[in-house]
């Protein structure tokens, strides 16, 4: 049954994997012919893990020893059941909730601001979740396609499986970067970083996609140039935050 879960998933992150192409193991992200800069980066990072292992790992099961290694889905999975059988009745996304905040930290403080209340079921608060990490609508309609064949239960398990494969991208893979700019030293445009930060913030809250076209006609601007600021805001969201942030103050204070 383990394995049939992990079957769903690109084995070098937490993204579905590209079910649309049968020759794929992985995700749109990493699907790319193997000399892709973001398939090439990912190796190196799992490879380095790997080969730290004794004896050494293959380096498509890296990624699931680190989920493993930190709470296993299964182990969560199976403290909500017990919980559920104690109670009686089905559990709700609350409850669930609970459960993730309490070994999933990472992920908790990151969506902290989804209403889970706000989802009749669980594939719902999945998109969601899938959404606020990743505006690709791709990714989330394979997650669609993929709850659609299984079971309450099993789209409960599998929806913790994304969980615990994103805390490990962002707990484990996803630390500072030292080749980022710094505070002051990157000139943006602020009306375009803002808007972009409201819809970031937008598509946390509510779930709901980043209309990058919209955000060009507003700004004038081609959705080429709102995509390339969009991708630079996403890698460096701290850097970007605190520039917006020193600007309004500056312009409070004048």
């Amino acid at each position: 049954m383990i394995k049939k879960f992990l079957t769903f998933f690109c084995p070098l992150c937490w993204r579905l994997r590209d079910s649309d192409n049968n020759n794929s193991l992985y995700c749109e992200v990493h699907s790319q012919p193997t000399g892709s800069a973001a398939y090439k980066r990912r190796r190196r990072q799992l490879e380095k893990v790997a080969l730290s292992q004794s004896p050494p790992l293959p380096i498509n099961s890296t990624f699931n020893y680190l989920v493993n290694k930190n709470i296993s889905p299964e182990t969560v999975n199976r403290a909500i059941t017990s919980s559920t059988n104690n109670r009686g009745g089905d559990i709700s996304n609350t409850q669930i909730l609970s459960f993730i905040s309490k070994y999933y930290k990472t992920f908790g403080n990151e969506t902290k601001n989804i209403d889970v209340t706000r989802f009749n079921n669980i594939v719902s608060w999945g998109s969601a979740v899938i959404r606020a990490f990743n505006s690709s609508i791709k990714t989330v309609q394979l997650w669609e396609k993929t709850c659609h064949s299984l079971t309450a239960t099993e789209q409960r398990k599998l929806f913790l499986y994304l969980v615990a494969r994103i805390e490990t991208e962002k707990k484990t893979l996803s630390g500072p970067s030292t080749k980022g700019p710094k505070v002051g030293s990157v000139k943006i445009n602020l009306e375009i970083m803002s808007s972009l930060i409201i819809a970031y913030d937008e598509q946390k809250k509510y779930g709901v996609k980043v209309n990058l076209s919209r955000i060009a006609k507003e700004h004038n601007v081609s959705r080429q140039t709102i995509h390339k600021k969009w991708n630079k805001f996403i890698k460096n969201e701290k850097v970007y935050r605190k520039v917006i942030k020193n600007s309004k103050n500056k312009n409070k204070n004048t």
